[in-house]
């Protein structure tokens, strides 16, 4: 009996090299994305006087598989991009009128409602970005858009 090894299967030097996933940019237009990871770090090129750490709530957004992930960072001063935010997210106001988003509050899984547009980034690529974050009171429910070029 001839097993993996004799007959040659998992010599890694015959074995052509793995091509890179290919992801298809998201297109430029109104779609709804799920969140898919949410944490706090610092943004060098983000700081600002009110900000100088560049501390940014940091979002990796999904329109579904095959689809390059959005990347947005809120900066913790922009309090108008966060109350945006927090309406696409179906995010609540409390008592005195402030949004908290901390680590009591589970952003993984949620969706948002935002309008993109695309870039180029130094590297020479096509990337989607957040143009705007739009209320949604249907952003928590149904399915990613698959629109892609």
């Amino acid at each position: 009996m001839i097993d993996r090894w004799d007959a040659g299967f998992d010599d890694v030097a015959s074995e052509p090299p793995a091509q890179p996933a290919a992801y298809a940019v998201l297109t430029p237009g109104v779609h709804d994305l799920e969140i898919v990871a949410a944490s706090v770090g610092t943004v060098a090129w983000k700081s600002s006087l009110t900000n100088p750490a560049g501390e940014c709530l940091r979002l990796r957004l999904s329109a579904g598989r095959h689809v390059a992930f959005v990347f947005a960072d809120l900066p913790r001063d922009r309090v108008w991009l966060f109350k945006a935010f927090a309406a696409s997210a179906g995010l609540e106001p409390g008592a005195d009128g402030r949004v908290r988003i901390g680590p009591s509050v589970s952003l993984v899984g949620r969706r948002v409602r935002v309008e993109t547009s695309r870039y180029t980034s130094r590297a020479g690529e096509s990337r989607a970005n957040v143009k705007r974050w739009l209320p949604s009171s249907r952003a928590n429910h149904g399915e990613a858009s698959e629109a892609m070029s």
